[in-house]
């Protein structure tokens, strides 16, 4: 696997089909379709302002991990996996690359509760859990922390 920054005006359209396919699988797991990034179009991730990471299998862009950086802190806003490349280590590797890339800085993620690969993903990559919201009755969010060695 190779993980590149991708540039947005070249690759907006292909990471918002990823990202279609990737949350139209978690908004089935979670009964919920009102998920934000399935409302976003690739106009949307142009403006957003994340910096975006694609891990590509062969030539296959196999999954995205974006985030914004705010001082000594990440914020991941997304990590996609398209589902034909699910549990083949795609999200695991993005966000081994990012670890790597800023182990001086503390990670920030939020992911429902009852997304258990995902939550169970950030688990086995170091983070913790720090708090919780509901956003919407019955959706519990958890907010997840790795710290920076900073």
């Amino acid at each position: 696997m190779k993980i590149v920054e991708l540039p947005l005006r070249e690759a907006a359209e292909q990471i918002y089909h990823l990202q279609q396919r990737s949350y139209r699988v978690e908004a089935e797991l979670l009964g919920f379709w009102e998920l934000p990034p399935l409302l976003e179009t690739a106009a949307d991730l142009k403006c957003s302002g994340e910096t975006f990471w694609g891990c590509y299998a062969g030539e296959a862009l196999a999954g995205v991990l974006s985030f914004k950086q705010n001082g000594g802190e990440l914020d991941i806003h997304r990590l996609v996996v398209d589902p034909p490349f699910f549990r083949q280590g795609v999200a695991a590797a993005l966000l081994q690359r990012l670890a790597c890339a800023y182990n001086d800085k503390t990670c920030v993620v939020t992911a429902a509760e009852r997304n258990v690969p995902a939550v169970a993903l950030y688990k086995r990559s170091g983070f913790v859990e720090t708090g919780r919201i509901e956003p919407v009755p019955g959706l519990v969010m958890l907010r997840l922390e790795k710290y920076g060695r900073g």
